[in-house]
């Protein structure tokens, strides 16, 4: 079993800054750091000197543990003599942990490093699996395995490997994170007997903490990492929603969700307080990475400096200089990525806030969203103004006035953001403007594409699922119909209609749905463009 599956845990991007800490503006370069000859590749951990490790793709389709250095680029590292392997964790000595399948295709923890390659560590008697999540820099492992008393928490050290006495008489747990100082973090069942709510505790020289009361069986938590001063990061279940929290022994649980997020997770934190990971900002919405920094959560897709069309769906780890690795989405393709900081100092920047819509404005579906931002430019030329919808580019003006229409807006929550980038480079992101989208409570027919997004790219052979359903609350029996391109491909008398489409050309399509009720009322959707394309071009 892998670290994914204990807990449950995709549009042009331009510059953006946030101030940091120590009160410069920082945005961040994006490196794709490639693959093993595959598709795809993630990024899980980085080191002080830069060196990066995580999981990519072989030219064969297998995943395979990677370390990336700057000097040499990606290499394989190996597994215990099957096809796939995933690197967790890497220290200041360039070893490198994780998990590999030996020849039978059981996962084995693994420890590699320059001198000796890649090599099983042993597990305790009764276990048949594990796997290691982080190691320090004195020798010490922690993760966890599968045997005979179910998932526990194992630790290795130079007097072997073994259950944490504290969690002996626990139930399930796993251990994510150790610091240099031997503190380890993680999650446990409190009931021997499994009550399948795991808690997060922090365990050191002083014993072990937990950040939910032993008693309550009500929430889940789990610490994920530990910065050297024992301050851990991860998540807890809280009245409605899971967010990204901060632990620190002897004071109360910090939430660090300042977006409202209906999910978050804090995959890591340097020495000097900055946490990354995932957020969710609304159920319909996609994943993204945040950095959380003096008390502020940012969304990473707004800090970027690249024209390319990255998505940046979730940070896993960051060093003392502020280096992130992670991974994005860039043509459809999961890619491990390295984010390089770069401080604007004290230089003089533009000024941006958005004066329309009004904060805490509410819309109707259908309904059109005038944006404006106003620019003060401090004696800079500005280069554009780019609208942000919770992370996602709705477009960019390159003169004054700085307004933009926002067409058929889908329902839910959104955060605008606006970005003003001069000619020199220097760019300033506005305060976000929170604004809410209605579906329409009406007895005339409302009718939603569900299935593909707008912008959708497909290879060539692929198939794809088309769907919509009727979305009025109060509807009376309606008929809906797909288009593709004005033209009737199916239709039914019910709620919800589905297609499975398979293009035999490559060009640019565009799908409607058309819902009709008994007196001939009709209502269309938005549509949804996919661009059909070869392989080679994704």
């Amino acid at each position: 079993m892998s670290y994914k599956s204990f807990h449950s845990i995709s549009l042009l991007l331009v510059l953006a800054v946030v101030a940091v800490a120590d009160g410069e503006d920082v945005t961040y370069s994006v490196r794709d750091l490639g693959t093993l000859g595959g598709a795809n590749s993630r990024a899980y951990a980085i080191n002080e000197q830069g060196w990066v490790v995580g999981e990519a793709e072989t030219k064969e389709g297998h995943l395979r543990a990677f370390l990336w250095t700057p000097d040499i680029g990606m290499r394989d590292l190996g597994t215990c003599g099957g096809d796939t392997s995933r690197a967790y964790a890497i220290n200041e000595r360039g070893q490198v942990a994780g998990e590999a399948e030996d020849e039978e295709g059981r996962v084995q923890p693994f420890l590699w490093s320059g001198e000796g390659g890649l090599k099983d560590v042993p597990l305790p008697a009764g276990f048949r699996e594990g796997y290691v999540f982080d190691l320090n820099n004195f020798g010490v492992l922690v993760g966890g395995g599968e045997g005979d008393v179910g998932t526990r928490a194992l630790v290795w050290t130079v007097d072997g490997v073994s259950v944490p006495e504290a969690l002996r008489k626990r139930g399930a747990s796993l251990a994510y994170a150790v610091n240099d100082v031997g503190d380890i973090a993680g999650q446990v069942e409190f009931n021997p007997e499994g009550d399948y709510v795991s808690h997060a505790f922090v365990m050191g020289v002083n014993g072990m903490k937990t950040l939910i009361d032993p008693d309550s069986t009500e929430w889940s938590s789990a610490a994920l990492a530990l910065s050297g001063a024992g301050v851990a990061v991860g998540y807890a279940e809280l009245s409605n929603a899971t967010h990204a929290v901060r632990i620190v022994a002897g004071a109360p649980t910090e939430d660090l969700d300042t977006l409202a997020n209906v999910y978050s997770v804090a995959h890591d934190i340097n020495e000097d307080g900055v946490a990354v990971g995932l957020f969710v900002s609304s159920h319909e919405d996609d994943d993204r990475a945040f950095c959380s920094s003096a008390g502020t959560m940012t969304d990473l897709n707004e800090l970027l400096e690249t024209d390319e069309p990255w998505l940046i769906v979730e940070a896993r780890g960051i060093n003392k200089s502020g280096e992130i690795v992670g991974y994005g989405l860039l043509g459809e393709r999961e890619r491990a990525v390295l984010l390089t900081p770069r401080a604007g100092g004290a230089e003089v920047r533009p000024q941006v806030r958005i004066v329309e819509p009004a904060a805490d404005r509410q819309f109707w579906e259908g309904n059109t969203v005038s944006m404006e931002a106003s620019v003060e430019a401090n004696g800079k030329a500005v280069r554009r103004v780019t609208f942000f919808s919770s992370g996602v580019v709705l477009g960019s003006v390159t003169s004054a006035p700085y307004r933009l229409e926002w067409r058929n807006p889908p329902p839910g929550p959104h955060h605008l953001v606006a970005a003003v980038v001069s000619s020199d480079g220097l760019i300033r992101r506005s305060p976000r403007v929170p604004m809410q989208v209605q579906i329409r409570d009406v007895a005339d027919p409302a009718v939603a594409l569900l299935e593909p997004n707008d912008g959708t790219a497909l290879a060539l052979g692929d198939e794809l699922r088309i769907a919509a359903e009727i979305v009025s609350e109060n509807a009376r029996p309606l008929a809906i119909r797909l288009l593709l391109d004005g033209q009737e491909v199916g239709a039914t008398n019910g709620f919800f209609i589905g297609y499975d489409w398979k293009p035999t050309q490559t060009g640019l399509y565009t799908w409607v749905s058309v819902a009709t009720d008994l007196q001939g009322v009709t209502a269309e959707s938005a549509p949804a463009r996919v661009n059909v394309t070869t392989v080679d071009d994704l």
